[in-house]
C-alpha cells in the first residue's frame, strides 16, 4: 500500500498528535531515527516503506527547520532483541514531550503497516515502543485508528486490523 503523505494529510496527522506544538530539533531526530528503526526492522525490503520514510524525512526536517543531513542514519539496525530495545529506549529518552511521542509512534506504526503487513518483529517494536513512549493502551489504539482513517479513507478494516493485532 502507498500511504500518500501529502501537505494537508501531514498536516493533519501533525494536528493529532502534536494539537498545534512542535516538538525541538533534537526531538524530531529521535523520531526520525525510531523512523528509520521501524521502516527497517522487518528485513524485507519495501519500496513504499522507503518512500514514505523519506517523505516523513522531508516533512519533519522541514518543519523543524533542520537540514536531513543533521539526522544520524542508525546503520547498522539492531537485529538482536535486546540490543533493539535498548535502542528503543535511548531514542524514547530523548523524546520529552507528550506530543513528540506521540507523532514517534504514529510514524512508526504508519512505517510498518505500510505493507499491510505485521511480523513478529514489527508488533514487538511497536509495543516497546508504546511503552518506551508512556503511551497508556487506551491513547495507543486512538493515535492508530486515527492515523489509520486519516491516511487510508475508507480502508479502515485493512489498518484497523493491523492496530487491533498490537
Amino acid at each position: 500500500m502507498n500511504i500518500a503523505l501529502d501537505t494537508l494529510t501531514f498536516g493533519r496527522l501533525l494536528d493529532i498528535a502534536l494539537l498545534g506544538a512542535c516538538p525541538s530539533p533534537s526531538e524530531i531526530r529521535a523520531i526520525l531515527q525510531i523512523a528509520q528503526l521501524a521502516a527497517g526492522v522487518d528485513p524485507t525490503d519495501d519500496t513504499d516503506e522507503h518512500r514514505l520514510l523519506g517523505a516523513v524525512t522531508y516533512r519533519l526536517c522541514t518543519l523543524a527547520q533542520i537540514p536531513i543531513s543533521s539526522v544520524p542514519v542508525l546503520s547498522p539496525l539492531p537485529i538482536d532483541a535486546e540490543e533493539r530495545s535498548a535502542l528503543i529506549s535511548s531514542l524514547a529518552g530523548r523524546v520529552v514531550t507528550t506530543g513528540g511521542r506521540e507523532l514517534a509512534f504514529i510514524v512508526a506504526y504508519l512505517l510498518i503497516v505500510s505493507d499491510l503487513e505485521l511480523s513478529p518483529v514489527e508488533s514487538e517494536l511497536l509495543e516497546g515502543l508504546q511503552r518506551a513512549l508512556w503511551i497508556d493502551q487506551d491513547r495507543a489504539d486512538e493515535l492508530l485508528l486515527e492515523a489509520s482513517e486519516l491516511v487510508t479513507p475508507g480502508a479502515r478494516s485493512e489498518l484497523g486490523s493491523a492496530a487491533a493485532q498490537l
